[in-house]
């Protein structure tokens, strides 16, 4: 579980969906808390290359299901 992403969905009032500036500025700062090992992305670009690694990028699977339940209950 992501604590800030549920910290997030908590002090977020639905009224904002109503809003589509408002829904795109939440959805931004929903996929910045959910994905911050995104700076590390160019060592795990060389990483991938080098050593056949596979890494995931952006928003894990629970944090993508956590969002979406909290924005098609509020809408």
């Amino acid at each position: 579980m992501n604590l800030q992403l549920d910290e997030l969905l908590a002090n977020t009032p639905p009224k904002i969906l109503k809003s589509r500036r408002k829904t795109m500025k939440f959805l931004l700062n929903a996929y910045k808390v959910s994905a911050p090992g995104m700076i590390t992305k160019p060592k795990t670009d060389i990483l991938a290359k080098q050593g056949a690694f596979s890494f995931h990028y952006g928003s894990t699977d629970p944090d993508m299901r956590t969002l979406t339940s909290w924005l098609l209950t509020n809408v």
